[in-house]
């Protein structure tokens, strides 16, 4: 796992507390269409559930996600893809 990515988890994890959090790093199914080496990963998927979501809509959800992320796509982050649920949907 690169610092990268254990910075994303952790950054994550500070921001919502989540219940549940998977990242995956799908940079491998993206070669030759961005410059890989430049960040790794390059394109991940987030799979998150939080209570900090339970009042929001998902629009909202993705927001709160990009503005803790936003740091990353600063440094070279390409793709974001999210699959985020509430910790009421998940009961």
């Amino acid at each position: 796992m690169s610092n990268h990515f254990q910075d994303i988890y952790k950054t994550l994890t500070d921001a919502f507390n989540p219940n549940f959090l998977d990242i995956v790093d799908e940079s491998e199914h993206h070669s030759g269409h961005y410059d890989s080496d430049a960040f790794q990963p390059s394109h991940i998927h987030v799979s998150i559930t939080s209570a900090a979501f339970n009042d929001k809509s998902r629009v909202d959800i993705h927001k709160m996600i990009h503005k803790v992320l936003h740091p990353f796509f600063k440094k070279g982050l390409h793709a974001l893809k999210i699959s985020a649920k509430k910790s009421e949907e998940s009961e």
